[in-house]
């Protein structure tokens, strides 16, 4: 089989719920298909393939030494996102295992291909689902989604990700993954900055740490025409003082950010007061002191707007992570050797690759996103960047010493 990282990235691109973009959330039919997908994929190139009951997927190609290098990244998406986040990771992945079973020679190294599954965390209160299961950190009970009380458990009972007798496969790493030593995961910028200074690479110095809230306020729901203004406790306008207030805080450090992506206001009817309005704010800092101020800051604005009475549960929660420097280094090395264009810089976006950096010794490589948009259906990134992602990781495989 001769592989095609674009045609891969535009035949997976294609299970996706209706709608512009990819919408490819774990425990749907569009997940179950790019699963599929995935696995046929990765048998036609020769890998020995091994699935869970999460939706994993490793790939696996025997080197000259049994030790590993897990190289992938995610295949699930955002709501209407686009067709290159997690997918290049994977495309990546697999062009490098395509190129050594081409040339019918073992890499110095096993290569294991990881196509993880909830790395966005969508689905759930929660994120990283594949990645926590391999290293060995799944609670199950932290799975819920807070909009509909769906529980991971519940999904797992639905039998997705069991077809064709799969899904019953051990990969973790304590386990049937214990040969893996590195961990490398190819993404896309989810930024401006490479595309902007017209560099090729990326090379990844630490990722930041991000702290997920869910605030529920409560208001009295009553008639829109009859209650006087001096009268309401109306959960909207509680709320908009609180969202409104965000940014602020959030300028009180240095390179932290916190947003407010996702709102819902009940009854939602037009001549109705809200009596309850819940939102997200997602808190990200390279600094893990910052952040967690900033969280508390949040907390207590919001319980000082609400007289004491808000819920604010917590979602992800998870440190700031550096990336390992003998690795970095090396990909800088291939990169001065190739001539390619690179810099050295901080991932904003979270990624599979800071639950494996407990475990294993990790690095990432970024390839531009033009203009920076990502988590849209105008994502977009040129196949030459993803080819020359491809080949600065066969280099690195060949240059680990047997």
């Amino acid at each position: 089989m001769t592989f095609n990282m674009e045609e891969f990235l535009e035949n997976l691109g294609k299970w996706s719920e209706e709608g512009p973009g990819v919408t490819r959330l774990p425990f749907t039919e569009a997940s179950q298909g790019a699963w599929e997908y995935i696995c046929q994929t990765m048998e036609e190139l020769g890998l020995t393939v091994k699935t869970d009951a999460y939706g994993t997927i490793l790939g696996h190609l025997e080197g000259e030494r049994p030790e590993s290098v897990v190289m992938g990244s995610h295949y699930d998406s955002v709501v209407q996102g686009g067709s290159y986040d997690g997918a290049v990771g994977i495309a990546v992945g697999l062009g490098v295992a395509a190129y050594f079973t081409k040339q019918g020679k073992k890499p110095p190294v096993s290569l294991d291909i990881l196509a993880a599954n909830d790395e966005e965390g969508v689905t759930f209160a929660n994120g990283f689902l594949s990645s926590k299961c391999v290293c060995g950190l799944l609670n199950e009970d932290d799975f819920q989604n807070p909009n509909t009380g769906k529980t991971l458990k519940q999904c797992l009972e639905e039998g997705w990700y069991e077809g064709s007798g799969r899904g019953k496969d051990d990969i973790r790493l304590a386990t049937g993954l214990s040969h893996g030593a590195w961990y490398i995961e190819p993404h896309i910028e989810q930024g401006g900055i490479l595309w902007e200074n017209e560099t090729t690479i990326g090379i990844v110095s630490h990722i930041v740490g991000i702290t997920r809230l869910y605030v529920t306020v409560p208001g009295i729901s009553n008639h829109a025409g009859t209650t006087p203004m001096s009268s309401r406790q109306d959960a909207l306008v509680i709320s908009s003082r609180i969202i409104s207030r965000i940014p602020e805080l959030a300028l009180k450090y240095k390179g932290a950010v916190a947003t407010v992506g996702q709102i819902e206001c009940s009854p939602n009817v037009i001549n109705v007061i809200a009596s309850r309005v819940s939102f997200t704010v997602d808190i990200r800092s390279a600094s893990d002191e910052d952040r967690r101020r900033l969280a508390k800051d949040i907390r207590e604005l919001s319980l000082l707007e609400c007289g004491g009475k808000a819920e604010i549960a917590q979602g992800l929660d998870v440190a700031a992570v550096p990336m390992n420097p003998e690795m970095t280094a090396r990909m800088e090395g291939i990169c001065r050797e190739k001539n390619i264009s690179y810099q050295i810089m901080p991932s904003g976006a979270g990624h599979d690759a800071q639950i494996f950096a407990g475990f294993l010794d990790t690095a990432m490589l970024f390839v531009p996103s033009r203009d920076g948009i990502s988590h849209s259906p105008e994502e977009y990134t040129r196949a030459g960047d993803i080819e020359l992602a491809a080949e600065i990781l066969v280099s690195y495989l060949e240059g680990i010493s047997v």
